[in-house]
């Protein structure tokens, strides 16, 4: 499950979470301006708000 995961992407040297790439939570707001402005989210099968974005990188900070 998880484990083997996380075992993968270490193995490429990258970032695991989110706190990894961002060093501080002040940074958020700006991050997910810059998710919902992506692409991809017209595929997303629910909608995509800031606020939405917003709570979730909190939930997982």
């Amino acid at each position: 499950g998880i484990e083997v995961l996380e075992r993968f992407f270490q193995g490429f040297t990258i970032p695991l979470r989110l706190r990894d790439l961002i060093s501080d939570d002040a940074g958020l707001p700006e991050v997910c301006q810059l998710a919902i402005q992506d692409a991809c989210v017209l595929t997303n099968p629910r909608p995509v708000t800031w606020e939405g974005c917003l709570q979730i990188c909190e939930d997982v900070w």
